[in-house]
């Protein structure tokens, strides 16, 4: 196939040569992407799915029916952050994922320029010198003939946190064709590599709880949100999507609107 084919929700793409390998990416999305043999060749027909999916042959461009200008309007919404995508100058025209990351993108470098929160982390280490106080309970119950490290339960004023590593764990899964944007996120990754890696899941930021010290992150943690639930296949499943291929599922959206 060409290295992009475009197709709009609930409609059939002509017949395409698609590799194993492929068939098992669309085979994740089987009950969003129905696919269906013609001779040698697949037909294509999304059912409810906005984004991209990255194939052997190329990239399958996944359209809304709508403008994608009023899609966002719809996650802004749902998200509880009406200006969302205020920062980007033009929504026009333009992918649904490449619009997400470049929202994120914005936000987080502002977020940088401006300096993150600190905030207290409670910690318990084996450490050379005393520092907060000695959780005796557990140094008594070491085997340990000499004791040469302390049992430690002291706190830490830093940047390792929730609400500042799930923008190291989104900034690496963004992907993005647009050199310029490419850019942009390789070098956000760089800033926030002294961060710490974590895991969270998309309901994870979802019980995030914000004050009046951390309420600018309300936006980008909703961007890290969409990200993370969309650069996964099957929408929340445990398989990571491959590259650059990112999607939305209609129906929920919907529901959630």
């Amino acid at each position: 196939m060409d290295s992009t084919i475009r197709l709009h929700e609930w409609t059939r793409s002509a017949p395409i040569a698609l590799s194993e390998e492929s068939l098992r990416v669309l085979a994740e999305l089987g009950h969003l992407i129905e696919a269906r043999p013609d001779g040698r060749r697949w037909t294509l027909r999304p059912k409810g799915i906005v984004g991209r999916v990255q194939l052997r042959e190329g990239t399958l461009e996944l359209l809304p029916k709508h403008p994608v200008a009023n899609l966002c309007r719809m996650l802004a919404a749902v998200a509880g952050v009406p200006r969302l995508f205020e920062p980007i100058a033009t929504l026009a025209d333009s992918a649904l994922p490449d619009l997400l990351m470049v929202a994120f993108v914005q936000r987080a470098e502002a977020l940088l320029t401006e300096g993150l929160r600190r905030d207290y982390v409670e910690r318990r280490e084996l450490l050379p010198v005393l520092r907060g106080r000695l959780d005796l309970p557990a140094h008594l119950r070491r085997p340990e003939a000499v004791v040469t490290n302390l049992r430690c339960h002291h706190e830490d004023y830093t940047l390792d946190t929730p609400f500042n590593a799930v923008l190291r764990q989104t900034a690496e899964a963004c992907h993005s064709r647009w050199p310029a944007l490419a850019g942009r996120v390789l070098r956000l990754r760089h800033r926030l590599t002294v961060l710490p890696q974590l895991r969270l899941r998309p309901d994870d930021i979802a019980r995030f709880r914000y004050d009046r010290l951390t309420e600018a992150y309300r936006p980008v943690h909703a961007l890290c949100r969409w990200i993370l639930e969309g650069t996964r296949l099957g929408l929340g499943g445990e398989h990571r999507a491959p590259g650059a291929s990112f999607v939305v599922e209609m129906a929920p959206l919907f529901e959630r609107f």
